[in-house]
């Protein structure tokens, strides 16, 4: 079994989750790098989690994230 050292503040992959103003469900990492758009909250997540090798997600979100960020 393969033991994974923990990641450094630099290294993790943190990821935003957000309603767009189209209703859909938009997961992007802060870098912009990745980006899933999803019609469900729960795969969203998922899809964040899975991204984030479950390491270091930090899955944030709220009415004020979803207005900003233009792509999003």
């Amino acid at each position: 079994m393969t033991h994974l050292a923990p990641l450094s503040p630099a290294e993790a992959r943190q990821f935003v989750v957000v309603r767009n103003a189209h209703g859909y469900w938009v997961a992007r990492d802060t870098h912009g790098l990745i980006e899933g758009v999803f019609t469900d909250r729960r795969e969203a997540i998922r899809f964040a989690l899975f991204e984030a090798s479950d390491r270091s997600a930090v899955i944030a979100g709220g009415p004020e994230a979803a207005t900003s960020g233009a792509g999003l």
